[in-house]
């Protein structure tokens, strides 16, 4: 009899889980099958499940689109994103570790800016950020859209890398310091190899970050040979008519690469995130 309400709280669970999958993926489902029908057929009433006249003519025509121009977008998405990644990492990770190691007076306060930073919207820093960015002469510029994105994605680098770095012991460093290794040299051969997950967790996210922009790359960039490939998707979108099958098919294809991204990488973020909420 014990065993019961043990075998029932698991079957619950194992329900409540199927149960969110279904919430999560029916919408992705949804539109991965209706990029196959056509504009007329996604309309009818009562609606089809499944394609009654099974087309490829949405993937071909946003492929072909001189408008949405799908390659030269992915190649601006993949720019500002790696771009956005690389400051993010290496701004963010030496920041991480000094806050690890050293006990400096104001450390809490620190940390709850950080968190700040996180919390903030968008919209809030996005008048003072082009302010500042024309006055540097950088509007219209993916470097523009780079610092815009930084400004949040550096922030999680370091409140992800931080409990990483406190995990590893001090004695660590001072080991690598009395084999002759300098401060410098014992962080990058000896620290950072240890807390390599925390790297690509926080590298995956400020990609992710820049892949997924929308609101910073309407405002800092004004052609739309350097926009990234989300803001494609208004190319459908027209003022008396919405392509929808065309909507749906663009979005499909900005969501394969994130989808691969965490496939391959699946592990480390989860090892990561639990990592982060565990420690510090």
């Amino acid at each position: 009899m014990a065993h019961k309400p043990k075998a029932l709280r698991t079957g619950l669970l194992k329900g409540l889980i199927v149960v969110v999958l279904l919430v999560y993926l029916l919408p992705m489902a949804w539109m991965i099958l209706n990029t196959f029908k056509s504009q007329l057929e996604m309309f009818r009433n009562p609606p089809t499940i499944w394609p009654a006249n099974f087309t490829l003519k949405s993937y071909t025509t946003v492929w072909s689109s001189t408008a949405a121009n799908l390659l030269t977008s992915f190649k601006n998405s993949m720019i500002i994103s790696l771009y956005t990644m690389a400051v993010s990492l290496i701004l963010g990770i030496p920041c991480a570790y000094g806050l690890a190691r050293l006990r400096l007076k104001g450390m809490t306060a620190l940390m709850y800016v950080f968190i700040l930073g996180q919390m903030i919207a968008p919209s809030v820093k996005m008048l003072p950020l082009f302010i500042m960015l024309n006055d540097m002469n950088l509007i219209n510029t993916y470097e523009s859209v780079v610092i815009s994105l930084s400004t949040f994605s550096m922030p999680f680098s370091v409140l992800v890398m931080r409990p990483y770095f406190l995990s590893v012991p001090q004695e660590i460093d001072e080991a690598a310091r009395i084999d002759g290794c300098s401060r410098l040299r014992a962080f990058r051969s000896v620290i950072l190899p240890v807390c390599y997950p925390g790297a690509i967790v926080a590298g995956i996210f400020a990609f992710l970050g820049g892949w997924n922009d929308l609101i910073f790359a309407f405002t800092m960039l004004t052609s739309s040979d350097k926009r990234p490939m989300i803001t494609s998707i208004y190319k459908f979108i027209e003022e008396h008519e919405t392509r929808q099958d065309l909507v749906l098919t663009f979005a499909l294809y900005c969501a394969i690469p994130i989808v691969v991204l965490f496939i391959l990488c699946q592990r480390y973020i989860v090892d990561g995130l639990t990592f982060g909420s565990v420690k510090g």
